[in-house]
């Protein structure tokens, strides 16, 4: 045979090739049939079908954060990437180091995304002080393949509340000018009693 050509169910997927194996990379989930024809000055002749399954586990991917180490605040933001041929995700909580996917684990979030991004986030806010950890997995009908898992410790401190007044120290008046003051006060009303007192008399 002078040359061969490959076909992908009843479709030519490629031509003139002069070895006798053809690697191909990258087929998407599908059954494929296939078949080769040995072309020469004579004619040419087909070879028996044969049937190629293939079924595409999830790609790996990857979890990041956007928080301090510390966080300080216990609000942070989780992202991860894509994960080619992922029908869903599953974002998995835990208070120890997540080695294995079991019951004792916290599903914190299930998503099946609407819209084909490279990127996806999740929200964190109001946690408290203490180490949190996170895994992602990606699941298809085929298998699934999950990420690294993340720890983040959050550490708030408590800070010293501002006045409400807005801080001001305000104006205090001296016990030397308040005692003269509030005798004069006192005195003004008993003169003030013992003149309406004569008055009636």
């Amino acid at each position: 045979s002078d040359s061969y050509e490959l076909y992908i169910n009843n479709t030519l997927y490629k031509d003139k090739i002069t070895d006798n194996s053809y690697v191909m990379n990258n087929l998407e989930t599908n059954d494929y049939k296939m078949f080769v024809t040995a072309i020469n000055e004579e004619g040419q002749y087909n070879s028996n079908e044969v049937v190629i399954i293939v079924r595409r586990i999830p790609s790996s991917f990857s979890l990041t954060t956007d928080v301090t180490t510390p966080d300080n605040d216990g609000t942070f933001e989780l992202s991860w990437t894509k994960s080619l041929y992922a029908s869903y995700y599953v974002l998995y909580n835990s208070s120890s180091f997540i080695s294995e996917i079991n019951a004792s684990l916290l599903i914190l979030y299930n998503f099946t995304p609407s819209l084909d991004l490279p990127t996806y986030r999740y929200s964190l806010s109001d946690l408290n002080n203490g180490t949190y950890y996170y895994k992602i997995i990606a699941f298809n009908d085929y298998g699934n393949f999950s990420t690294n898992c993340t720890q983040i410790t959050v550490s708030i401190t408590a800070t010293t509340q501002e006045p409400e007044d807005g801080g001001g120290e305000g104006f205090i008046f001296p016990l030397e000018v308040v005692v003269p003051f509030i005798i004069f006060i006192g005195l003004l009303g008993i003169l003030v009693f013992v003149y309406i007192k004569r008055k009636k008399a």
